[in-house]
Formats: C-alpha cells, structure tokens, sequence
C-alpha cells in the first residue's frame, strides 16, 4: 500500500535552497522540510502556537489571517521561489482572492505547491447516500472547512488565478479507509457504482502550478525520484492486488477441492446404497417371478371359470328361451280358456238341468263316455269341480 502523504508529495515539488512562503503552516511540520531542503522561509498563520520553535529554526514568522491582512505590506514586496498552500483554501470564504493574491508573490520561474482535499471521495458519497454529513476534527469534514472541491471546482480554482497545473500527485484512499465512518448495510450496487469513478479513491490533490506566462518550468531535483517511486509503489500495489487475487484463487481452490473431497464420499456413500437397492431390487425379480407366476395360473383359472361362465350362461338362455315358450303355451291356455269360460257356464247350467232330471247315474254314463275321450274328460271334471265349488259356497 502507498503509505506517501500530501507533505512527501509537496516535497518532491519544491527546489532546494530558494525562498519560500509557508501560508497557513498550522504546527510547522512542513515548514520544517522546507528547512531540511535549505530554504529560507517565511511561515504565517492565525496562531502562533509553532513559532518559538519555528523562530530556532531561523524561520521568519508573521502572525496574519490572509484573507484580511495586508499581506503586500507585511512580505514588504518580497518574492518567492515557492508559495505553499497545504490544505488551506479550503478553510477561507475567499480562496479564488487568496490564491490569485499569492500567485502574485511568485518570483520569476516560480510555483505555487497546493494541496486540496477532495469532498467527492467514495466515503463522503457513500454517507451522504446514507443520509448523512458530519463534520470530524479533521480530513475530508474537518469542522474547520469553509469550501469543499471536487475535480471540476479544483480546475476551476486554479484557473480562476491564471494557473496551470505542472505536476500531480494524489493521495489515494480506499473507501472505508478514512476518518469517516461508513454506515453498515450499505447496498452493494451503490459500492459498485461508486468504485467506478477513479477519483472516488482521491483524498487529497497536490499540485505543482505555474503562472500560465511563464511557458517550461525545469524540474526538483527530487521530482523524477518520487515519480519513480510513485511508478514502484503503483507496480507494487498491483501486485500485491494480484498476490491477494491469486491468494483468493488458491483459497477458492481449496474449498472446491474440500468441496470435491465431500462430494466423492457422498458419491461413494450413494454407490453403496445403489448396490444395496440393486441386491434388494434383485430379490424383488425371484418375488416377482413368483408372483407372475401365480398371477399366470391365476388367469388360467380365472378363463376356466369364465368357460363355465359362459356355460351357465347360454344354459340360463336356454332355460330362459324354455320358459318364455312356456309362459307363451300358458298363455295361449289362458285365452282358450277365458274363450270356454262362457261355454262351461252354459254347459254348468245344462249340467245342473241334467242332473235335475236324470240324476246322477246318468252322469255316470255321460263320464264314462267322456273318459274315452281325454279332453273332455279333463273339461268335464274342471266343469263338475267348478259346480263343486259353487255349491259349497
């Protein structure tokens, strides 16, 4: 990981041995490197609080608010190799006045060396997607801060002071690597989204200006070093982001031969169980060899049956055919008799007159007679039962 700050960077952009002004020099730790590079500096601030060791250092200092002082009066027309502006402008009401003012006391050939912080970084996105905006002691909310700069209002800044921008580096954060807290549950699409815009990962801008006039500025003697640095600890974060991807896909094969590992078992346990079905399902074909068996001797049975079945049956018809032939005989005796019934009536009554007159020897002889003939004699009982009967009632 790229440990630089913004102050390694400025460094990198400042020539040893010239004049420089530190505006805003807050603890003095800057102006101390600028005294390790055998500058001659002067440091304002709003407060003093490092000037007595600032002073040992054979710094001038100037207690000043550079907004409202008379800064002209005070550098007493000076001018300077370098005018610094670490993560000042975005504390003033005015920073386009300020900075346009401190390109004013650039010796020729000079710089201005400025860092800005950058309010469009992922993790002031991501909060603010959350619903929320809270200052911290200091970094990219510090309570302090007047203005906020995204990309297009830093280009705008330095444009709005005749400034061109030399050289660059960014101090690079990855998100929830910052002072800000990053709410739980954020969506990961909105991570995703976020990720996609580079300067999402940009915590602070350094930048080396010039005077848009002044045409080709030479570089530090320690630029090109830096810059080489810059190039090593980029090729080394993306190797370690290879070395962590590659960690990942070992890690990832572990687990799919740990994966392979379980599933050969459960593919051993399951052969075993299909060898235990296939012995029982062997056992089932003797049972159901057997049962086919039964099932064939069964139907034989059961076509017997049905033979006789069907005998019975064509027998009921015949004996059914009988019956109606029977019923049709009985029927046409029904008839025939329901014809003699007024004849027998007659023949009763003739009978009655007979047997009147003749008694019943003479009966006797007409049986008799009748006798010889079958019919009429089976007429001629039913006639004398009939006469029976009526008598009797």
């Amino acid at each position: 990981m790229n440990d630089l700050n913004a102050y390694d960077y400025a460094a990198s952009l400042i020539a040893p041995g010239g004049r420089a002004v530190d505006i805003g020099c807050g603890t003095g730790a800057f102006t101390r490197r600028l005294v390790d590079l055998g500058c001659t500096v002067v440091a304002l601030d709003v407060v003093d609080d490092a000037f007595a060791q600032l002073a040992d250092l054979g710094v001038t200092t100037h207690l000043c608010d550079v907004e409202t002082g008379a800064l002209e009066k005070l550098l007493d027309g000076e001018r300077f190799d370098v005018v610094v502006l670490l993560d000042v402008l975005e504390h003033l009401r005015d920073p386009e006045g300020v900075l346009r003012r401190c390109a004013e006391f650039l010796a020729p050939g000079g710089v201005v060396v400025l860092s800005v912080p950058n309010v469009s970084h992922a993790d002031v996105r991501l909060s603010l997607l959350a619903g929320r905006f809270r200052y911290t002691g200091s970094g990219l909310l510090d309570r302090g801060h007047l203005r906020f700069f995204d990309r297009e209002e830093v280009e705008r800044l330095i444009k709005s002071a005749a400034l061109e921008v030399v050289d660059e580096f960014t101090v690079v954060r990855a998100p929830g690597v910052t002072e800000i807290d990053l709410p739980d549950g954020l969506p990961a699409a909105a991570l995703d989204f976020v990720a996609e815009d580079p300067t999402s990962q940009v915590y602070q801008w350094i930048f080396r200006l010039a005077p848009s006039s002044d045409g080709a500025i030479g570089d530090p003697p320690f630029l090109p070093l830096m810059r080489r640095a810059v190039d090593t600890l980029s090729a080394l974060d993306a190797a370690t982001t290879y070395a962590r991807t590659l960690e990942g896909a070992v890690a990832d094969l572990e687990q799919q031969f740990h994966d392979a590992d379980r599933t050969t078992v459960t593919l051993h346990e399951e052969v075993a169980n299909l060898e235990r079905r296939r012995a029982e399902l062997d056992a089932r074909d003797g049972e159901l060899a057997d049962a086919a068996e039964r099932i064939a001797g069964l139907e034989t049975e059961l076509l017997a049956r049905a033979e006789v079945l069907q005998s019975f049956r064509e027998e009921a018809d015949a004996y059914r055919r009988e019956l109606e032939a029977v019923q049709a005989v009985a029927a046409a005796y029904g008839a025939t008799l329901a014809a003699l019934e007024p004849q027998v009536a007659a023949t009763a009554e003739a009978l009655d007159a007979v047997q009147g007159r003749v008694g019943y020897q003479a009966m006797d002889a007409i049986s008799e007679r009748w006798k010889k003939v079958p019919p009429l004699f089976a007429l001629g009982r039913s006639i004398a039962r009939r006469i029976a009967r009526s008598r009797s009632t």
